[in-house]
């Protein structure tokens, strides 16, 4: 009979939640520039799309973790040693009661016996990020005159005025696969470091 694994055998896995297939994306070629970019070997790590930010304050949360992710993991000889949650704030900025108790799904992953937690905010949208080097989305959509500052209520209206410039139509999960390999992620890690610095942490990352 196989010997089972001490805990103590077990690679350190890291687990990111996003809420949504342009997240999912984002943060699965940033996971890349870190593995390419670190000096030091980056912990393993894996990308899980919530698909809402509802359903972190849901049983379907708990129930991934304890019945897939960490059986699953524990099988190919990994512990989860940190879960970190994804969000964008433009949710939670009129929300008089937070959608999500931060706090909960703290005691939660504590109560599952995962070592760390932390929440990665995402101001105010995906798209804001992805606009910090608007001068690659500009290319992948061939214009010749990247605009300086874009109109439009939040990130999302930006990026679609932008599209629109281009002759392309921007959907939201969609088209991000399209031009995520234009962008420099260097530019946007440097903006958003600080949102990223417990992540980069628990990873062990450590850039040039």
């Amino acid at each position: 009979m196989k010997k089972k694994k001490q805990t103590s055998d077990l690679t350190p896995h890291v687990v990111i939640f996003v809420e949504g297939d342009t997240d999912e994306v984002f943060f699965n070629r940033l996971l890349n520039y870190y593995r390419c970019q670190s000096v030091t070997p980056v912990n393993s790590c894996e990308v899980q799309n919530m698909k809402g930010v509802g359903r972190y304050a849901s049983s379907k949360f708990t129930g991934k973790l304890s019945a897939d992710i960490i059986p699953r993991n524990e099988r190919k000889g990994r512990k989860i040693y940190g879960v970190c949650c994804s969000f964008d704030t433009d949710v939670f900025e009129d929300e008089e009661t937070p959608i999500v108790n931060w706090n909960k799904v703290r005691k939660i992953i504590a109560r599952l016996g995962i070592e760390e937690f932390c929440t990665i905010e995402v101001k105010s949208a995906m798209e804001d990020w992805l606009l910090d080097d608007i001068e690659g989305v500009c290319s992948f959509l061939k214009l010749k005159d990247c605009p300086t500052s874009l109109n439009g209520a939040n990130g999302y209206a930006k990026m679609s005025g932008l599209f629109k410039r281009g002759g392309k139509v921007y959907v939201k999960g969609l088209s991000i696969a399209d031009f995520i390999d234009a962008l420099n992620i260097w530019k946007i890690r440097d903006k958003r470091k600080e949102a990223l610095a417990e992540l980069e942490r628990l990873l062990r990352v450590q850039l040039p």
